[in-house]
């Protein structure tokens, strides 16, 4: 038996993915002595992208972040579906690092004009519909 995630179940696998992107950057952009702003997020997004790939190809896209809050994918997704799960997961990511008027704001915008309405409707994230209808569940 099992459940659609609820909102706090598809952010907290996010944000600890987050956590271990960061530090894998921090990793690199600390062994090289990375001091150039874009490069440092252009390092960011290519690990962020390649964990993706990585966790798509090898673990059907059921990232730590998952494995840790316990929650699955609801049917077994194709490659390609997964393969562009992580393109969009990554560039929905990425609005972490860029902003118009003020720190976050892009991120803030994708978070409460995309993301949240997507979760509310179809119940699953933008990246998730755009992807294969891709959702996410608890089993209970």
């Amino acid at each position: 038996m099992a459940r659609d995630t609820n909102i706090l179940e598809k952010l907290i696998p996010s944000i600890i993915n987050l956590f271990i992107i960061l530090f894998l950057s921090l990793i690199v952009i600390y062994i090289f002595n990375i001091e150039n702003t874009i490069l440092r997020k252009t390092i960011f997004i290519s690990i962020m992208f390649l964990y993706n790939l990585c966790i798509s190809v090898f673990n059907k896209n059921r990232c730590i972040g998952m494995i840790i809050m316990n929650t699955y994918w609801d049917k077994e997704y194709s490659l390609t579906n997964r393969i562009l799960y992580a393109l969009l997961y990554t560039l929905s990511f990425s609005t972490l690092l860029f902003y118009i008027y003020f720190p976050y704001d892009l991120l803030l915008l994708n978070l409460l004009l995309i993301q949240l309405p997507f979760i509310l409707t179809k119940h699953t994230t933008a990246h998730g519909y755009l992807s294969g209808n891709m959702k996410s569940i608890k089993k209970i």
